[in-house]
């Protein structure tokens, strides 16, 4: 296959790991590295300019915050971590999680604000911004289930599934919730107040490793589940969702949209390999695998984690290799409205 042309309008974006992707057995994140992340200054929201300053804080308020314990079956086919806060809890590293869950909804902040930029001269009047109210003003609800994606990327770049540390977010995808923006607008121009939404169809979190030629060596398809409380109805469905056939995550095209809406060489690489990956090319060894992320609050009694330690859910019906992350914070209702208030 000709090499893909790239596009050249891609905009800078953090989190970016290691160019060849060959994959590391570090159990986590072991603090030499910096974390990865959206990481985009809260003071360098979009203001028409075509860069940002992007920022990247230290691992060190990840490993802080959070501290986790690994299981796997004898076969090697299924991983479980169960994570926990330490003494220190959320509200210690809570500006550095505010600027990451900021990060993570940069994209639909200067994807609306580009959609209606001005251009007219002479222009009367102030310019309207559409992203008004995104996304504090949704629902606590959908919150709360942006907040469950957030936390599946946090999982794939920085506490390393299948052991691999070298896992690479290219970007969220908040701006295919077209119930949200949509909503966000009928607020904007009413006042109406905001009310629970469906949910965004396919791929909650896609995570992936690709060598020194550009080739994608895995993906990683997480399925991102947040309740407030404790649902196992929401842990057999995870399962189940990640039990699809394709082998190629359905929202690789989104992705690649995204990715073309920026200009760095890094954003380019990576819709190129992504391009590549939909059309068929990829590594040899290429796998998918798939991730369970589930952040709750209510604790275990009888146990030390909600699912199973050494074997995945009888929901999933997958051939691949599979890991459950399980996130528990006591006080994530509090914790929810205070990185969005």
């Amino acid at each position: 296959m000709p090499a893909l042309p790239r596009n050249p309008a891609i905009t800078r974006f953090l989190g970016h790991g290691p160019p060849n992707g060959t994959g590391s057995t570090w159990p986590r994140n072991d603090g030499s590295r910096k974390a990865r992340c959206y990481g985009v200054s809260p003071a360098s929201r979009y203001d028409g300019a075509k860069d940002l300053i992007i920022t990247s804080p230290s691992s060190s308020w990840i490993d802080s915050w959070l501290t986790t314990s690994v299981s796997a079956s004898t076969d090697g086919t299924y991983r479980h971590q169960l994570v926990r806060e330490t003494d220190e809890g959320w509200k210690a590293i809570l500006p550095q999680l505010v600027t990451y869950v900021e990060a993570a909804h940069e994209d639909v902040r200067r994807h609306l604000s580009a959609l209606v930029s001005v251009n007219l001269s002479p222009f009367e009047g102030e310019p309207t911004d559409p992203a008004e109210g995104y996304p504090g003003k949704l629902h606590p609800d959908t919150l709360r289930a942006y907040f469950g994606e957030i936390m599946a990327g946090l999982v794939a770049e920085n506490l390393s599934p299948f052991g691999y540390q070298d896992w690479v977010v290219p970007a969220p995808l908040f701006r295919f919730h077209l119930h949200a923006l949509h909503q966000i607008e009928h607020m904007r121009q009413t006042g109406a107040p905001s009310t629970p939404l469906p949910g965004r169809p396919g791929d909650d979190c896609l995570a992936f490793q690709k060598n020194s030629d550009g080739e994608i060596t895995r993906s990683l398809v997480a399925e991102a589940k947040c309740t407030s409380d404790h649902d196992a109805h929401l842990i057999a469905d995870g399962f189940r969702q990640l039990s699809k056939a394709n082998t190629i995550p359905v929202d690789v095209p989104r992705l690649i949209d995204i990715l073309r809406d920026r200009d760095d060489a890094v954003s380019a690489s990576w819709a190129e390999a992504l391009i590549r990956l939909f059309h068929g090319v990829m590594a040899a060894t290429y796998e998918r695998c798939d991730l369970l992320a589930y952040t709750y609050c209510r604790e275990p009694k009888k146990a030390a984690s909600w699912i199973d330690p050494i074997a995945p859910h009888a929901q999933y019906s997958g051939s691949r290799r599979i890991e459950a992350v399980e996130v528990c914070v006591p006080e994530l209702n509090e914790l929810i409205a205070s990185v969005y208030s």
